[in-house]
């Protein structure tokens, strides 16, 4: 964080990046689903899997505030950039040799995000007022390729892509 305080001008500047990366999660099958492929309950934890799972997240964020003072009013303007990326992979195999994989998917995540204000601040006598306008964007895309028995006799992997914009 940054800081700089002027006469009439504040300026803040902010940043955070985070990226992190663990042995993910596993899938279970629900107690009491049907089975398919030779897959069966194996207990609460005891999870067979034909790749090692994992979890990658890497996400950044950027701000700026600024706040003007006009003599009538304060004017601020306040920026927000996000960019957001995750990976992670999960796979339920069947519980006896030949280990065969049932459901293996790959997720890949991303999210870009902007979000930008302005407001007009001010008093006058007795009585506060604001006047203002607000920007935001969300770009999300989500790529998930199915592969394994529960897919069969699909050749190769079955994929879905999702795009999702909101404005």
């Amino acid at each position: 964080k940054w800081v700089y305080t002027g006469d009439t001008t504040k300026i803040t500047l902010f940043g955070s990046y985070d990226k992190g990366r663990s042995c993910g999660f596993c899938l279970q099958f629900q107690p009491g689903s049907a089975f398919v492929a030779g897959a069966g309950p194996l207990g609460r934890y005891d999870v067979r899997m034909t790749e090692e799972p994992y979890f990658v997240t890497k996400n950044i964020f950027a701000g700026l505030r600024i706040e003007q003072e006009l003599g009538f009013a304060t004017f601020v303007s306040s920026t927000l950039y996000g960019d957001n990326n995750l990976e992670y992979y999960s796979d339920i195999a069947t519980q006896s040799p030949p280990y065969v994989s049932v459901l293996g998917v790959v997720t890949r995540e991303t999210a870009k995000e902007y979000a930008q204000e302005f407001q007009l601040l001010g008093e006058s006598g007795p009585l506060k007022w604001q006047v203002g306008t607000y920007l935001f964007r969300y770009d999300y895309n989500i790529f998930q390729p199915f592969d394994g028995a529960a897919f069969s006799p699909v050749p190769g992997p079955f994929i879905t892509q999702s795009d999702g914009r909101k404005d």
